[in-house]
């Protein structure tokens, strides 16, 4: 029987089969043929279903000329396993008349690999030339060989040649048929030179379809065994660890099955604990991973040693992908250098590229690990994080510029570092978390801080506190308390931003502490002003404005002009939502005009757009567009793509309260577009809830309510729950309006569950009084008169007397 895995077939039938083997010395050739009309619909098989018809419309009668199909892949990824299903299924359609023929050439077992010469003899009895009748000379059979399919071919009997684990393109290319009608599948690992190949790249199974081949398995071994189903989460963890790769799948549910008392669960355990084996080393009787790279290793070293020996450094890399640059950096050689080796690897199957990045399999990378070079492995870490740290600098200097300071020229401009922070974040990211587990804290320090700015753009907010705990924790181990003042502001202002508002308090308040005690004036502002905007999102405006007053005075005193147009416009922030809008407006003024001096467009773009709504507030509304406009202008100009999209947003909200229709939904349509352009889904989903109300407000309620489930959508990624709550209760109104009652109680009574959870009273209240609208469009008056007085009692909380006003009046109006 032919063992295969991952796509997964485990072999043919074994009464189907016709074996012979060649006496020719040295290793044997064993040829099988596949009789027609074999079942292999019932064999244990998974997915591949678009591999599956690219292999069957290259073999399909229709097809022209005899050129190969060359199935590539690394080792135990199911490469056998679908070209055999293939084959399987080409013989029961009769599309080969003349025979299917397999043969394992063993090109990756060492030293043991099959030559075209022993191939012709038993080949030639499998189509059907009788022993005696067979040549002795390889040249003769090789002669006789080729005959034999000319002739078959003239008579259209049409033969398959199925040529398993070719090495090399000398091992098949005197085996391929010369007839036209007749076709072969070549299987290997490495990019084989055939004339007119098709090649078929296989990658790992989805997670979907590893899930069910360990599902399969277990039920195919043991009928009735439901661990799988049991245990989802363990099972997709058992598949990730295994990284979708068939044969592992195959050799960890083999384990399993063996044990039929061994919970998932533990066996996820021992494969990933510390001081486990790794899955690539684990082993079923002869089936091993590892073994399966190391042959594809150990013959590149023969052939390749200068990529061989790369191999072990990429792994060094702790993110997914890595460009040539890192590459070379690991190696310490130049880029130029360094390139051949890596498309040496991709040809052998031990790196993937897409997109012009590199990706090493995670089986392979724990493999490459396993033959790292202390030494080696240390020098090349240290350039690596050094790589990293300088590129990151040059590239967040283009985030920061300012006027007449020269910036780095390993960028043309501010454009090309944003695409080196999104191409490299992952990378990033997760080189701060080894840089301090591996000790290297002043680089885990400086990383982090760089970070900052680009992970705050972009609204990565996890990213954004793992790199500032990173730093913190780094700072803390080199004793700095500058740098922990520092990290921890970063961490902050991270929690803020994430709206984990009571997390991020006590630790602005440490590292205002830290600045205090050494004298710090400057940096101790800025965190005031930080804790200031936390404050004002916690309702506390008394607190807040006192904060961003503490850390304006602070500014102006240490001479920090650009510290203090950041305070004087947070200060203003907090002054609007106390209501003190003539003293907001000052602030903001104030804040533009000391940006406006430096130069500083993007904090001009957002003063000005933090003045429009003072002004829009206060009813200024010609006012309020002319500094909206202004603001975006001056974003584009500087583009500042984010700033550029608020005050759009806050354009289309003006136009929205003066009935400009057009205009709001342009406006809100440009916002959403910038912030989906620059990857900040959580800014982009209150763009489009804006956009809805707009679209609501015109009566296009299908539109309106399509809008709104993408913009809930979004906030269910980035895990905003408090916007989600809001927008559950507009989508509720949008229903009401549009007099789907039904829909419109089950959505608000979700929101109100979200505003209660969130301590939200004025959401609450305002969605519970549309609930009660709801229930009495639904004549259920006593519910309706219930659910009035919750929303009274939340609206007294925040003391929203308008709200409550027209809540009460309509109450005294039911019956």
């Amino acid at each position: 029987m032919l063992a295969g895995a991952g796509g997964v077939v485990a072999g043919f039938v074994a009464g189907n089969l016709t074996v012979h083997q060649s006496s020719v010395a040295g290793t044997a050739a064993v040829v099988t043929a596949l009789s027609a009309g074999v079942d292999a619909r019932h064999e244990l098989f998974v997915g591949r279903d678009a591999q599956i018809e690219q292999l069957l419309d290259a073999l399909a009668l229709t097809s022209e000329g005899a050129a190969p199909v060359v199935v590539a892949g690394m080792g135990g990824i199911g490469k056998t396993a679908l070209a055999c299903r293939a084959a399987a299924i080409a013989a029961e359609r009769g599309w080969f008349p003349g025979g299917v023929l397999f043969v394992d050439l063993r090109g990756y077992d060492l030293g043991d690999d099959v030559q075209p010469l022993q191939v012709f003899a038993p080949a030639l009895r499998v189509l059907g030339v009788a022993g005696d009748e067979v040549p002795g000379t390889p040249d003769e059979q090789a002669t006789v060989y080729h005959q034999v399919l000319d002739q078959l071919g003239a008579q259209q009997q049409r033969v398959l040649l199925v040529l398993d684990n070719a090495a090399a393109g000398s091992q098949v290319a005197d085996l391929l048929p010369r007839h036209v009608v007749h076709r072969a599948v070549v299987t290997s690992r490495d990019f084989l030179v055939l004339p007119y190949a098709h090649r078929l790249d296989l990658d790992v199974l989805s997670a979907d379809e590893a899930a069910q081949l360990l599902s399969d398995f277990l039920d195919h071994r043991y009928p009735g065994d439901l661990r799988a189903a049991r245990e989802p989460r363990a099972a997709a963890e058992l598949v990730a660890v295994c990284g979708a790769v068939p044969l592992a799948v195959v050799i960890t549910a083999s384990i399993l099955a063996d044990d039929l008392g061994l919970p998932i669960a533990e066996l996820v355990e021992e494969l990933t604990a510390a001081d486990g084996p790794g899955v690539h080393r684990v082993a079923y009787g002869d089936q091993v991973v590892d073994a399966c790279i190391e042959f594809s290793r150990q013959r590149l070293a023969t052939r390749e040693p200068e990529a061989a020996a790369l191999l072990p450094l990429l792994s060094l890399n702790p993110g997914p992908d890595f460009a040539s640059a890192t590459a070379a950096v690991l190696a310490g050689r130049p880029v130029a250098q360094v390139r051949p080796d890596l498309r040496t690897l991709r040809r052998a199957s031990l790196l993937r590229q897409d997109g012009g990045r590199w990706f090493l399999h995670d089986l392979v990378r724990l493999h490459a690990r396993d033959h790292l070079d202390p030494e080696s492995r240390d020098t090349a870490l240290r350039r690596m994080l050094e790589h990293y740290r300088v590129i990151a600098t040059a590239a967040n200097r283009h985030l920061q510029a300012v006027p007449e300071r020269p910036l780095p020229e390993e960028f043309p401009g501010r454009a090309e570092a944003l695409d080196w922070f999104d191409a490299e974040r992952a990378n990033l990211v997760a080189t701060v978390a080894l840089a301090l587990t591996t000790d290297h804290f002043e680089t885990c320090v400086l990383l982090s801080g760089t970070l900052v700015r680009y992970l705050e753009r972009r609204h990565h907010l996890v990213d954004w506190e793992i790199v500032a705990r990173c730093g913190v924790a780094a700072a803390e181990r080199l004793g700095i308390p500058a740098a922990t003042g520092a990290a921890l502001n970063s961490l902050g202002t991270a929690m803020q931003s994430g709206r984990r508002f009571d997390a991020a308090i006590p630790v602005l308040r440490r590292a205002a502490d830290i600045f205090r005690e050494l004298g710090d004036r400057r940096r101790e502002g800025a965190v005031l002003s930080n804790l200031g905007l936390v404050l004002r999102e916690l309702r506390l405006f008394g607190d807040a404005i006192a904060a961003h007053e503490s850390g304006l005075a602070i500014c102006r005193e240490a001479g920090d002009d650009p510290g203090a147009a950041s305070a004087v416009n947070n200060l203003g922030l907090a002054l609007r939502a106390a209501r003190r809008f003539d003293e907001a407006a000052a602030a903001h003024e104030e804040a533009v005009a000391i940006n406006r001096a430096l130069g500083f467009r993007r904090g001009e773009g957002q003063a000005l757009s933090n003045l429009g709504l003072v002004l829009a507030a206060r009813g200024r509304f010609d006012e309020a567009i002319e500094a909206h406009q202004q603001a975006s202008s001056l974003s584009r100009q500087a583009r500042e793509s984010s700033i550029e999209a608020q005050a759009l947003t806050n354009l289309g909200d003006v136009y929205r309260q003066l009935g400009q229709f057009d205009d709001a939904l342009a406006a809100q349509r440009d916002a959403a577009l910038l912030y989906r352009q620059v990857g900040d889904l959580h800014r982009e989903a209150r763009a489009l809830g804006n956009l809805a109300l707009s679209l609501r407000a015109v009566g296009r309620f299908d539109e309106a309510l399509s809008v709104q489930h993408q913009a809930i959508a979004l906030c269910g990624k980035v895990g905003d729950s408090d916007y989600q709550g809001r927008l559950l209760g507009d989508l509720g109104t949008t229903l009401l309006q549009a007099g789907r009652f039904y829909e419109a109680e089950a959505v608000l009574r979700a929101s109100s569950a979200f505003s209660r959870l969130d301590g939200d009273a004025r959401t609450e209240g305002s969605v519970l009084y549309y609930l009660g609208l709801a229930l009495e469009n639904l004549h259920r008056v006593d519910d309706a008169k219930a659910t009035g007085r919750k929303a009274l009692a939340a609206l007294s909380e925040c003391a929203d007397r308008e709200l409550e006003k027209t809540v009460r009046d309509w109450l005294n109006g039911l019956p």
